[in-house]
């Protein structure tokens, strides 16, 4: 069972690009219920599911691998089962195979299959892309309507393919049996029916510790006397839980919880429960190294928002990507496989052809990886971050690997990177390096600064989404 995610990040970003290019659409029956429906002749799909970000991955399954999963019909009155789960078709014994289905959707595929598939997919977006390229060279490797005006390299394969993930964001809500607290992976999407939260504990790109800290929030959750929110508006406080672990396998989990109008009296006292059952209760088995607790009444709130209160432990945990030792709080962005993460900055670093003159523009620094991996092969880093507290653990980060030819920029690319590039005018060699997280980057023709006959290289090394429309962006600029 692999995740989608698996591999080098930097092939993520095609997929995202990918989901708006998607020539299969989900339909609705008459109860409302969405179903994968597939325009290929010689393929189907039978998969129920209301995402639409895996479905070219979907629907190039053959029809023998897509006649193992099982559909259950939603109006089937089945004992045992809640509202939710009866309304998606998903039975009590399919729970779990129906949540790899949904967060990874390729674990039915050996990872070579898997790698050749997201090959064939980064090729036909790239195909796209270069149509939309004027004064595009000829075909560089092959001939035809399949011919890139480029070279594509292979997929690079991460070293560790299961158990992987070092964070986990896992959210309440109702389960297939009806219980509303119920820790897991939300299948489905509120504008296409009922929120079903599905286990998580049989995902072999999970940690089996994070799993087992999961089960155990659950059974917290299940004896409190606060309802579960899987709502802003539903009334209810716990609202979810985030896991992240290090090489060590040290554990931090930090839970957030929506106040509402509770008293601060009554907040203490969920928050001394909740301490006491990890420390010293059925939760200290779990050997949880950092507890932190956030008040948050919104969708997502970010520690200056709401900061964490810690209940015990320092908060953070330290990990590493080759020789640099990072710190790992909460909000920081920290690669979620590190064994892949760690080839990918060596492609990057190939790629970028650093000399002892070259300066790196680190756009999108998050916690500084990029410039503190590639500081000892060139002449300075400057990085630029939308994030004040990702510049914050940057800079920690540096301080602690006494690093000093780094510098950090808290602030939009579009506003900061242009007196960065004046200031560096007499700069003979300069390379950009360019990972921008969820939110993209938003590039205009105006805001485009970077003149491209100084910056003698421009590198990817893209996030797991955001990126898509980046590259539609900036190809719009340069046409």
């Amino acid at each position: 069972m692999q995740h989608l995610r698996q591999h080098m990040p930097l092939i993520k970003i095609f997929n995202r690009f990918s989901s708006s290019q998607q020539q299969s659409k989900m339909r609705h029956s008459q109860s409302s219920k969405p179903e994968w429906k597939s325009h290929s002749k010689n393929k189907k799909v039978i998969i129920r599911s209301p995402g639409a970000l895996w479905e070219p991955f979907r629907e190039v399954l053959s029809d023998q691998e897509a006649d193992k999963t099982s559909v259950v019909d939603g109006s089937m009155a089945l004992e045992g089962i809640g509202a939710a789960a009866r309304f998606w078709g998903v039975a009590p014994h399919e729970a779990h195979e129906r949540a790899a289905d949904t967060v990874t959707p390729l674990w039915r595929l050996d990872y070579g299959r898997q790698l050749t598939m997201k090959q064939a997919r980064v090729r036909a977006l790239l195909r796209q892309l270069a149509g939309r390229l004027v004064g595009s060279a000829p075909p560089a490797n092959g001939c035809g309507s399949n011919a890139l005006p480029f070279p594509l390299d292979r997929i690079v394969p991460s070293p560790q393919v299961d158990g992987y993930r070092n964070k986990e964001e896992y959210k309440i809500g109702e389960g297939v049996d009806g219980d509303p607290k119920t820790v897991g992976f939300i299948f489905s999407s509120p504008a296409h029916g009922p929120a079903l939260c599905l286990p998580g504990d049989r995902l072999k790109n999970c940690k089996p510790q994070h799993a087992r800290l999961a089960l155990a929030f659950q059974d917290f959750v299940r004896t409190s006397p606060l309802a579960a929110c899987s709502r802003l508006d539903d009334g209810g406080h716990w609202r979810l839980l985030m896991v992240r672990s290090n090489r060590a396998d040290q554990l931090l989990a930090a839970v957030t919880f929506h106040p509402q109008q509770l008293p601060v009296a009554a907040v203490e006292a969920e928050r001394q429960r909740l301490r006491e059952y990890f420390s010293s209760g059925l939760g200290a088995a779990c050997g949880l190294h950092s507890l932190l607790f956030q008040e948050c009444p919104h969708a997502r709130c970010s520690a200056e928002q709401a900061p964490y209160q810690s209940l015990f432990g320092p908060g953070v945990l330290e990990d590493r990507l080759g020789p640099v030792r990072f710190l790992v709080s909460p909000d920081s962005f920290f690669q979620v496989n590190c064994a892949a993460a760690e080839v990918l900055y060596g492609v990057v670093r190939r790629q970028a052809r650093l000399t002892p003159a070259s300066v790196l523009l680190d756009l999108c620094s998050g916690t500084g990886p990029v410039s503190l991996l590639m500081a000892r092969h060139c002449r300075t880093c400057v990085g630029i971050e939308a994030s004040r507290s990702a510049v914050r653990d940057a800079n920690e980060n540096a301080a602690m690997n006494n690093i000093q030819n780094v510098e950090f920029i808290a602030g939009r690319i579009e506003k900061e990177l242009s007196p960065v590039v004046a200031d560096l005018d007499l700069c003979s060699d300069m390379v950009a390096v360019v990972n921008p997280g969820r939110d993209g980057v938003g590039w205009t023709g105006a805001a485009f600064p970077v003149d491209t006959r100084r910056a003698r290289r421009s590198v990817p090394a893209h996030g797991p989404s955001g990126a898509g429309a980046d590259l539609r962006e900036v190809v719009s600029v340069l046409t």
